[in-house]
């Protein structure tokens, strides 16, 4: 247990952050150059085999970083259970990648097909994907200086192989390309340290637990994965694309602030497996607040720069559709605390099928208005996001309310440490109305909006002497004393 959970958290930012650079780079270039239409297959392809793949993976991951967490310091049992998952992995996307095969020769328009078959690729690589046992022993270093070569590789080669409007196949190749180099990487470096151990040979006895985490990502397929493949089936690829490039904006974005929580998941399941409950809370809650702490100013910061965000991302091809992410940034600020409720919470403590159920309700209200929207001719990208955001919120709500009675955790979510860091986001939306007035251009509005909003939050946070702040600065400073 002597790794920093604090430098777990700056390794993780790090490659969040470049995770987040990548695209920005990326998609200006592909969603300007490539053709609407074959652009908006490939994202309907995509929101596909994302389907798929939770077949492939079938609550591995997951099941994986928990599991592992708990027996790390011991190896036969760490052996033991890597041999066990990594084998029922590799038949579960096998079969996954048959029957993904069989779908599309029989579902798929024929003049389609070569984009969803790149995508195959994807779910093969699958099979060497083995990242849960490095989050499981908090390897967090090697996993970013490997994702950053890996993904420079795969910037670079979209600049080379993609370079005309119909090169979409090369774009497909490229993408899956790059996804089964990280794992074959990863799986490398593992298998140098760790060894297949058949002592305990038994597939059959992780078939309930991972067939509880297969119907937990089945159902989160009911939220936007679902309005994604509505609107590519029922309105147009197009729409789907309008849906997905602000989708894609939140997600980079929510991947660099769930990292903050994603790095205690393992500390958390060792302090629930060994009792040490004063031990979960105070992480538990030091995580939320840090989570808090930039989650509130970067959405309502998003939501401020939505128009000028979507004209940077897409090279001005998709700045109309900025109404869909101010949306997308309102509905993170409260979708985002599904990691905190089930990854720290309620799957730690062995609450799966209570999950299932909780999730399940709202998935299934986000399906109801999905097709009363497309019955009535509503169904559009604002409308989609907006039904699943009302549904994501009933369901949080119950899930919270079970937290609290049910499992008994003293989890307080709406204590005035963590909404405080929303109350001191409110300025922005005056700031950016103001400068926005001035009709300056874009650039102008990034130069000083961002700075400005910044400053006013960082000084807030000093004027109340806001304890986080303090903890992190004086973090850094010993880190740099050290040095």
């Amino acid at each position: 247990m002597s790794k920093s959970i604090f430098k777990n958290s700056i390794y993780k930012m790090i490659l969040s952050i470049f995770n987040l650079f990548v695209p920005l780079l990326v998609t200006p270039y592909v969603s300007s150059l490539l053709s609407k239409e074959p652009y908006g297959t490939y994202n309907t392809a995509n929101a596909t085999l994302g389907f798929f793949l939770v077949f492939a993976i079938f609550g591995v991951y997951s099941y994986g970083v928990r599991e592992i967490s708990k027996v790390r310091d011991d190896e036969q049992k760490l052996e033991s259970l890597f041999t066990n998952l990594f084998f029922f992995s590799l038949i579960t996307s096998i079969i996954t990648a048959i029957v993904y095969m069989i779908f599309v020769l029989l579902f798929v328009e024929q003049s389609k097909q070569a984009i969803y078959m790149i995508m195959i690729i994807q779910i093969a690589g699958n099979i060497l994907s083995i990242e849960w046992l490095n989050e499981a022993v908090e390897n967090y270093g090697f996993i970013t200086k490997k994702t950053i070569v890996v993904r420079l590789l795969y910037l670079v080669s979209i600049f080379v192989f993609v370079r005309s409007p119909d090169d979409i196949i090369p774009y497909g190749f490229v993408m899956s390309l790059a996804v089964v180099v990280n794992n074959a990487v990863s799986f490398l470096y593992v298998k140098k340290k760790i060894k297949f151990n058949f002592s305990e040979f038994k597939l059959t006895k992780y078939i309930k637990p991972l067939a509880i985490l297969l119907c937990i990502g089945n159902i989160n397929i009911l939220y936007t994965q679902l309005d994604k493949i509505f609107l590519g089936e029922f309105v147009s690829g197009v729409a789907n694309t309008e849906y997905s490039l602000p989708s894609n904006v939140t997600n980079m974005i929510g991947v660099m602030l769930i990292s903050l929580i994603m790095v205690s998941i393992p500390r958390l399941s060792y302090y629930v497996s060994r009792n040490q409950e004063k031990d979960y809370m105070a992480l538990l809650n030091k995580s939320t607040r840090a989570f808090f702490l930039v989650l509130c100013p970067t959405c309502i910061g998003l939501y401020c720069m939505a128009y000028e965000a979507m004209y940077l991302f897409t090279n001005g091809a998709y700045a109309y559709t900025y109404p869909v992410l101010q949306i997308f940034a309102l509905r993170f600020l409260i979708s985002s605390l599904y990691s905190i409720f089930t990854n720290q919470i309620l799957y730690i403590h062995g609450k799966e099928r209570a999950m299932i159920k909780i999730i399940s309700i709202g998935g299934g209200l986000n399906a109801i208005f999905d097709i009363l929207l497309l019955v009535f001719g509503l169904l559009t990208p604002v409308s989609a996001i907006l039904s699943t955001g009302i549904a994501e919120t009933i369901m949080l709500a119950i899930m919270y309310w079970y937290i609290r009675v049910k499992v008994k955790v003293p989890f307080q979510l709406f204590a005035f440490k963590n909404m405080k860091y929303l109350y001191f986001s409110f300025p922005f939306l005056p700031i950016a109305y103001f400068v926005h007035g001035l009709n300056r251009g874009i650039l102008f509005n990034c130069a000083v909006i961002i700075p400005l909003c910044g400053l006013v939050y960082f000084g807030i946070l000093l004027v109340t002497k806001d304890d986080m702040l303090f903890y992190f600065i004086g973090k850094i400073k010993n880190k740099m004393l050290k040095k």
